[in-house]
């Protein structure tokens, strides 16, 4: 008896040594014990069932939550590669623009300098023409005003030299009987008839005497008859 009861409560109780000798029991008592080791057993069980149902839903609902997150990644993977596309599309067509509309600038920019350059060449020419002209003016009005200075010049020269001429003449003609005068003093004083002296002494005094004479005779030739 005690070892079918064993054998019937260990499929019900894991630890069996919390009960008295089962083979003493009576039956009313392991009836009790049995009733009540089946309950719990069974509420146990219904846990353990209840805690697995509760598990299997929970992991399926994980495992939908992951699939549905799964797809979420994947719409949105596929989203973000649309919008990629999409952003470098616009970003394609907007550098488009962007250089399209910065090489036209450029090229009115270039348009603009080079009328303005053309424009700045004609201005430049035009400048360099009158200067030129202006400098071509001043040159013959300088060569004309010299010109007319020389001549100016070389007819006052000419003019005074006549006049210089003429005075010299009209002096020389008012001079000449003085010159001729002088000239006939100047030869005398160069041969005068001077003592013959028998001393040394008043011989040495005529001699300088006659070099005196000599000397007077060429300051009245130099100074007079020669000009």
């Amino acid at each position: 008896m005690r070892t079918s009861r064993t054998f019937e409560l260990s499929k019900l109780v894991s630890d069996l040594s919390v009960y008295s000798d089962l083979g003493t029991l009576s039956d009313e008592a392991y009836a009790n014990i049995l009733h009540t080791a089946t309950l719990a057993w069974e509420e146990n069980a219904r846990v353990i069932r209840k805690a697995n149902e509760e598990r299997i839903a929970q992991e399926k609902v994980q495992a939908e939550e992951r699939e549905r997150i799964r797809k979420e990644n994947e719409r949105l993977q596929a989203e973000a590669v649309i919008w990629a596309r999409k952003e470098q599309e616009e970003k394609a067509k907007a550098d488009k623009l962007l250089a399209d509309a910065k090489a036209k600038a450029d090229a009115e920019r270039k348009a603009i300098e080079e009328k303005n350059r053309i424009e700045r060449e004609k201005q430049e020419a035009i400048t360099r023409k009158a200067q030129a002209e202006a400098n071509e003016k001043i040159r013959k009005e300088r060569a004309e005003n010299e010109r007319l200075q020389a001549e100016l010049k070389a007819k006052q020269d000419k003019e005074a030299k006549e006049l210089k001429a003429k005075q010299d003449a009209e002096k020389k003609a008012k001079a000449a009987p003085d010159k001729e005068k002088l000239k006939v003093l100047a030869d005398h004083l160069r041969n005068p008839k001077l003592p013959e002296m028998t001393c040394a002494e008043l011989k040495a005094i005529v001699t300088q005497v006659r070099i005196q004479l000599n000397a007077i005779a060429e300051f009245i030739e130099d100074n007079v008859i020669n000009k």
